[in-house]
């Protein structure tokens, strides 16, 4: 809701959409000649800037004043002194701050299946949508 603004060179990393955030550090770091990795949650990580991303639900204040969620997720970064950005998260400070040996690690995007070896399903409009009928019941 508030918070630092925080950029790394005219890229500005915090509360903005993951993956705008993303292209934004790719560019950047082909610019400067410097490798773009994956975290272990498969957001972005530059070690040569001691920077790993992330993304988090995005919270606002209500119109009476209450802190509600939103239906979306931004981006936040972690910071770290050169003597840790190599393994970030594999520190000790991170792990107890993060609990990350209980979070599975993300291999980044999930593998998608061609569009040809995909099942078709045909749509009925106010009938059906292969094999799901309206008002079918869970049996």
């Amino acid at each position: 809701m508030s918070g630092p603004l925080v950029r790394f060179g005219d890229v500005e990393l915090i509360a903005r959409v993951p993956s705008e955030v993303r292209a934004d550090i790719d560019a950047l770091a082909r610019q400067e000649g410097v490798g773009v990795r994956m975290n272990w949650s498969g957001d972005p990580e530059v070690v040569a800037w001691g920077l790993s991303m992330g993304a988090t639900q995005a919270w606002e204040l209500s119109a009476e004043g209450h802190v509600q969620r939103t239906d979306r997720v931004i981006s936040e970064a972690l910071l770290v002194a050169p003597e840790l950005a190599e393994d970030p998260y594999g520190t000790e400070t991170i792990v107890h701050w993060w609990d990350i040996p209980e979070q599975p690690v993300n291999p980044g995007g999930w593998p998608v299946t061609a569009d040809q070896d995909r099942p078709r399903w045909e749509w009925t409009p106010l009938e059906s949508v292969c094999p799901l009928w309206y008002e079918m019941s869970p049996q």
